[in-house]
């Protein structure tokens, strides 16, 4: 009989983490324009090295800052050189670096165990896995404690002048070069943040299941669930992220519950991904811009200028 509670929990626990995912995809894509489809490769840099960090012997919290570091090396290494090419050549490279890191670990044992993965991953959580509610509810703090700073982050940098010129960059990039910004440093710079996020996730992930493997990088399956996540729940906007999160990762349970207590001839994976398919096209057709739209730009010299026009109005 399935323990309803724990599993709510897990899936709460596995929205959080590709929610974190979902939101460094809106900061490229959503924000900036960038495509990007290599974000596995950025959440296998943060599970492997935060899980052989952490069977060395380092603590989490060091061992998810080194990963995030090396991943946002990563995509600062690979925008530096394809970012001032023409059409969608980050986009292809970024899926060729993804695909190809993961074939590298899946077929060299010494690594990281080939495609055996890494066992026995160091939970972050100093809690008995025998009393798994508490561990579970130990996770869960963890996760979206770790979401809500990603949260805080992102909407400081997209509320600031900064935001502004990522929008920018994301309407007319030739104009912003014409008004002076260095177009090409702010993607440099918002790839390498929105890798380094990437990287938590996966290091989140690793401590929480305590096994990785090459197979969970899949980019017909990583790749393909968090384009969904972005664009179901709103590619230009921060809570689109966890929107769009919630929205696959519980169609998903729900399609193995289905499975088990009705019947269902499909394999539950196969069966959410013709789903989240389906929902795709109806959002592409009918609302482009995802569940929630983008909302206005709140920095401190909009927000003055707002006050002033209301004294304005009022002393009318």
């Amino acid at each position: 009989m399935i323990n309803l509670l724990a599993y709510a929990i897990d899936t709460c626990i596995y929205i959080g983490i590709f929610a974190i995912i979902a939101l460094s995809l809106n900061l490229e894509y959503g924000f900036t324009g960038i495509v990007n489809f290599g974000k596995a490769a950025f959440v296998l840099i943060g599970a492997y090295v935060t899980s052989i960090l952490m069977l060395s012997g380092l603590p989490f919290l060091p061992s998810l800052m080194i990963s995030m570091a090396l991943a946002g090396f990563a995509g600062f290494l690979i925008s530096l050189f394809t970012l001032r090419l023409k059409g969608d050549y980050f986009a292809i490279v970024s899926l060729v670096f993804a695909e190809g890191l993961r074939v590298v670990l899946k077929n060299e044992l010494w690594i990281a165990g080939g495609p055996l993965g890494i066992k026995g991953i160091p939970s972050a959580i100093p809690i008995d896995a025998s009393n798994y509610e508490a561990y579970l509810l130990g996770n869960l703090v963890l996760i979206y404690t770790s979401l809500g700073l990603f949260f805080a982050l992102s909407h400081f940098l997209l509320n600031s002048p900064y935001g502004r010129i990522l929008r920018a960059i994301r309407e007319d990039e030739l104009l912003a070069r014409t008004l002076g910004k260095d177009t090409f440093l702010c993607k440099i710079q918002i790839v390498t943040i929105s890798s380094a996020i990437s990287a938590a996730a996966g290091g989140l992930l690793a401590q929480y299941i305590g096994y990785v493997n090459p197979g969970f990088f899949l980019p017909a399956t990583m790749t393909f669930s968090i384009w969904a996540m972005s664009i179901l729940g709103g590619h230009s906007t921060i809570m689109g992220a966890l929107l769009g999160a919630a929205l696959v990762r519980s169609l998903g349970r729900a399609m193995r519950v289905l499975k088990d207590y009705c019947g269902l001839p499909l394999d539950p994976n196969n069966l959410m991904y013709v789903l989240s398919g389906i929902l795709m096209m109806l959002v592409l057709l009918f609302r482009p811009e995802g569940m929630l739209k983008e909302g206005p730009i709140k920095t401190v010299k909009v927000m003055e200028y707002e006050g002033v026009r209301a004294k304005a109005e009022r002393s009318h």
